[in-house]
């Protein structure tokens, strides 16, 4: 009966992972990217940089934007696109700390 429990219990913690996600996808707390840019439209990401408003967390990374719309958008992409958001993101918080 314990075994069987256990197999229960591993089965559903491997459901939690979409189908695909890598692995690192359940590795730790998110870590914030700092982008003071939406990285959908280029705007002023809506409050502090280091505590957005509107945020997603995409392969480990909190991502700030600019308003609900965009973060829909974010949400809603293929993950191609949100991979070139995220680099985005990250470039304006590498230039934002090179200041």
């Amino acid at each position: 009966m314990v075994r069987v429990l256990m197999v229960l219990l591993l089965a559903l913690a491997a459901c939690d992972r979409p189908a695909g996600a890598p692995p690192e996808a359940d590795a730790g707390p998110a870590a914030l990217v700092g982008n003071r840019t939406c990285p959908v439209s280029g705007e002023p990401v809506a409050g502090d940089p280091h505590n957005p408003t509107f945020r997603s967390t995409f392969r480990g990374q909190v991502i700030g934007f600019m308003c609900p719309m965009h973060l829909k958008e974010f949400e809603d992409a293929p993950d191609a696109k949100k991979v070139q958001w995220l680099e985005r993101a990250r470039q304006d918080a590498q230039a934002t700390r090179a200041r």
